[in-house]
């Protein structure tokens, strides 16, 4: 992928994959690959998987507000749409190609459109101006933290933190390596040391504890508002 953003200009052959490719990178995948297949592994079952394990295990409730943090072409999170009450599933994304897709497929399919449900392009997670006054009992984020430098994850739990209900809960995937001080790889892929993981999170008011592996793969961790 960063040999054709540097092909197409779109990035600098000296430098690295970083966080100012992000959504090069993530349209360019869009464009080159179904858009289902672009954002993950098996496009075909992932959304029964999530919706499983969401409402299953994490108990997701049809009255609660739920913000998809990277919803991309809703591969993963598109069954929650029509078990949520009207209005309340929110959707952000760093890459406006799949957005646009995500909106086309939600105009298509008549119990999705019911629904109502918002969906937004922004690259540095500003929720509070895309959704202005609105806060969530469950947010949640699958493969985002794990294309994050730590800046960004810092970025992520404090401008999440505002829109958490009381009671709320936030779940993210991410990449274990706890042989690392802090993290390594690029946004292609990131590694994080869950210590220092849990860490941030307490300074940013969260306590984060470690779910593991689970049936969506990558590694769960939850962070509960304190």
């Amino acid at each position: 992928i960063y040999d054709i953003l540097v092909e197409e200009g779109k990035a600098d052959p000296r430098m690295g994959l970083s966080e100012n490719h992000y959504a090069d990178y993530w349209n360019l995948l869009a464009n080159k690959l179904p858009p289902d297949s672009a954002t993950g592994s098996d496009p075909e079952n992932m959304h029964k998987r999530q919706f499983e394990f969401l409402v299953e295990v994490c108990k997701l409730k049809t009255t609660d507000y739920f913000l998809d943090i990277g919803v991309g072409s809703l591969r993963g999170t598109r069954l929650i749409i029509p078990y949520l009450e009207e209005g309340h599933f929110f959707g952000m994304d760093v890459a406006s190609d799949l957005v646009d897709f995500s909106r086309k497929r939600v105009a298509s399919t008549p119990e999705f459109a019911a629904k109502k449900p918002r969906l937004e392009v922004d690259d540095r997670f500003r929720i509070q101006q895309l959704f202005p006054g609105q806060t969530y009992d469950f947010i949640f984020s699958k493969s985002v933290l794990t294309h994050l430098y730590p800046g960004s994850v810092w970025e992520v739990l404090t401008r999440v933190r505002p829109v958490i209900r009381p009671g709320g809960v936030y779940y993210a995937t991410i990449f274990k390596d706890n042989d690392t001080k802090v993290f390594r790889g690029d946004i292609g892929k990131i590694w994080f040391n869950t210590d220092w993981l849990a860490e941030t999170a307490d300074v940013c008011s969260w306590k984060m504890t470690e779910i593991g592996k689970t049936n969506i793969g990558q590694y769960m961790v939850r962070f509960d508002p304190i």
